[in-house]
């Protein structure tokens, strides 16, 4: 793997859902810094384009670099594209890592970037097997149906594909994959989908990759392990998590990332 690969991690503090978001203590630490601090693990440089002082002050103690950016995106990826021109390096892969996904591993995050690096294709993002059925049936929790190729057919926050029998037994019954929340990019397609307007079926699931399969962008799905953390979207999932990561010091373990 020879593309030199940077990763962004678009901080909003205004988060909707959940406020002040990437701020927010797990396990005693602001969620920010722990996603800096896997993604350092894999080798990568880091930086954070955010909107907001506090988020700066939070991360100046680490490796990573904060990029102030002031705009009206609609998504993370503009986010992300805007943040290139603030960077002096040239880089040929681009990861948008979501600050939601505190349970994404080092491990996954290398094996995203070598299959995107030796694929045609130039946007890569992992999924794993969903295994509960409260999973299936959250709308936080985005699904996924893929080719038999590994590129990706349709996101959806329903329970995808639908199947006939009891939804009871839809988990036990057939392979459904959710969505995490993190792109590789090529630099060129990177650049290109940033300048798409918003469509139809991305404003109807509130998910942007539905904008790149609309204008025709092959979206390749690469499997990774699952993820021992819950996506941290709402303050039930901060609660979740923290009692994990309680769990995890109460037997000398820490949480699996």
């Amino acid at each position: 793997m020879t593309e030199r690969t940077a990763v962004v991690i678009p901080a909003r503090y205004g988060s909707t859902r959940l406020p002040g978001k990437p701020l927010v203590s797990i396990g005693g630490t602001p969620l920010i810094i722990h996603i800096i601090e896997n993604i350092l693990t894999a080798g990568f440089p880091v930086w954070v384009a955010t909107d907001d002082e506090r988020i700066v002050q939070a991360v100046g103690n680490t490796p990573a670099k904060s990029i102030v950016i002031d705009g009206d995106f609609k998504s993370g990826t503009e986010r992300v594209q805007a943040t290139l021109k603030h960077i002096p390096e040239e880089f040929d892969i681009i990861v948008n890592f979501q600050v939601d996904e505190i349970g994404f591993s080092a491990a996954s995050l290398t094996r995203l970037v070598s299959v995107l690096s030796e694929s045609e294709l130039g946007i890569a993002t992992p999924i794993c097997p969903i295994s509960k059925k409260e999973e299936l049936f959250d709308r936080n929790t985005v699904k996924v149906v893929r080719r038999r190729d590994g590129r990706a057919l349709y996101f959806s926050r329903q329970a995808i594909p639908y199947m006939w029998e009891s939804p009871d037994t839809w988990h036990q019954s057939n392979l459904f994959y959710r969505h995490l929340g993190i792109y590789a990019f090529k630099r060129n397609i990177l650049n290109e989908i940033a300048e798409l307007p918003e469509s139809p079926l991305e404003k109807a699931e509130r998910l942007e990759q539905l904008r790149w399969l609309e204008n025709g962008y092959d979206i390749l799905t690469v499997e990774v392990e699952p993820v021992m953390l819950p996506a941290i979207d709402t303050p039930s999932d901060v609660e979740l998590a923290n009692k994990l990561f309680t769990n995890a010091s109460e037997t000398s373990n820490s949480p699996k990332y």
